[in-house]
């Protein structure tokens, strides 16, 4: 390249190399993103959580009452991970009204979180329908 670098000019790509614009896209929603993680997050720990109750149920039966410290523990951690779901779809919520973003992790991430609260209450519903 020769010229003048102070010059204006001299910055400036050739005609060939200049291209059409376009109208940037809408960044994701950054709350939506964060409900979107949470809830996958949180739904993947859901599943370990039964899965491991479930384990418990079938290697030592007889040892998970509802008076045992491991059912207990389990049903902390799972009650903990519905609070952290509840969150989660307060900010999928709040991830659908931001303006000028786009919007497709926010609804998965609602999507997700009141998906993983659903099985809660139908797990629940069940056990309570189960009695032993």
């Amino acid at each position: 390249m020769s010229g003048n670098p102070y010059s204006p000019s001299y910055y400036e790509p050739p005609a060939a190399e200049l291209t059409e614009l376009r109208p940037l896209e809408p960044p994701h929603a950054g709350l939506g993103i964060a409900s979107f993680l949470i809830g996958l997050f949180v739904g993947i720990g859901e599943m370990a959580v039964v899965g491991w109750a479930g384990y418990i149920a079938v290697t030592k039966p007889n040892t998970m009452t509802p008076e045992s410290p491991m059912a207990v523990i389990l049903g902390l951690i799972m009650l903990g991970g519905m609070a952290v779901a509840f969150l989660g779809a307060g900010l999928g919520i709040g991830g659908l009204f931001q303006k000028d973003r786009k919007r497709v992790f926010a609804v998965l991430g609602l999507i997700i979180n009141v998906m993983t609260m659903a099985a809660f209450v139908g797990l629940v519903a069940l056990g309570l329908a189960v009695k032993q």
